[in-house]
């Protein structure tokens, strides 16, 4: 068990410096689609949605309402993979 907690701890810590770093404004599905100067209508097709449904999306992860599943898809179609962590506060040896 202390192998195992040891081993999470370690790969958290770097995960952990991470964790700190603020969320685009906009979400990040914006900022990577604007970084790729690609437009609400060609990023609808790539994900084989509507438009409108591109400002839904960018809508919902800016206000945390966005799926896990959606995310996926939605990182998928920016050429992205996603990762999903729960990176405790403090080493799991403290807790």
């Amino acid at each position: 068990m202390k192998d195992g907690i040891r081993h999470l701890d370690s790969r958290f810590a770097t995960l952990r410096a991470l964790s700190h770093s603020q969320r685009p404004p906009k979400g990040w599905i914006r900022a990577i689609r604007d970084a790729l100067g690609m437009t609400t209508a060609q990023y609808a097709k790539r994900l084989g949605v509507s438009q409108p449904r591109i400002v839904e999306l960018e809508r919902s992860e800016q206000g945390g309402s966005v799926t896990l599943n959606t995310l996926q898809r939605a990182a998928e179609a920016l050429g992205c993979r996603l990762v999903y962590v729960l990176v405790p506060e403090r080493p799991l040896a403290e807790l």
